[in-house]
């Protein structure tokens, strides 16, 4: 979210690359093994409400809007928010918390309904929760892509 240079921001990774590095070299074969330890015992998804559950991997792609749109940083720390909701590999109902502290509206008042759904639908129910973070992200990334999209066609004209 800083207002720093692409170069800056590069120079950030350089010490998790070098930690990425080292790590490879001291055990090469651990990434594997991790992707294995996981097929072979794969997590308990009950309660979860992230759409990692149904797409797998292909939910990190969401992460590319909230951080090359130019938003407003209240907007983009939303989106970002709204983006680790719906990408994390798990995320509880009881975690939309860290996304209701900010300042949404009424939006927050619908992250009871999972306690409703919960009694009808059992676990389902609260993956339908997935929705609210999903409004949001729609929201603020639609209005965001919206402004870039009209700046666009003003300075090409």
């Amino acid at each position: 979210m800083a207002n720093i240079s692409w170069q800056d921001r590069l120079r950030v990774v350089v010490v998790p690359s070098l930690v990425l590095v080292v790590s490879l070299l001291l055990y090469p074969l651990w990434p594997l093994q991790s992707i294995r330890i996981i097929l072979e015992n794969p997590p308990n998804n009950l309660g979860n409400i992230s759409l990692w559950q149904w797409v797998g991997p292909v939910a990190l792609l969401l992460w590319l809007p909230p951080l090359w749109l130019p938003l407003p940083a209240q907007q983009r720390l939303t989106a970002l928010a709204a983006t680790a909701t719906l990408t994390l590999p798990y995320f509880q109902q009881t975690d939309l918390l860290a996304l209701f502290i900010l300042p949404l509206g009424w939006l927050p008042l619908l992250g009871n309904l999972g306690f409703l759904l919960y009694t009808n639908y059992t676990w389902q129910g609260f993956a339908l929760l997935a929705i609210i973070p999903l409004l949001l992200y729609v929201r603020i990334i639609g209005s965001g892509l919206f402004l870039w999209l009209r700046q666009r066609k003003q300075s090409a004209s």
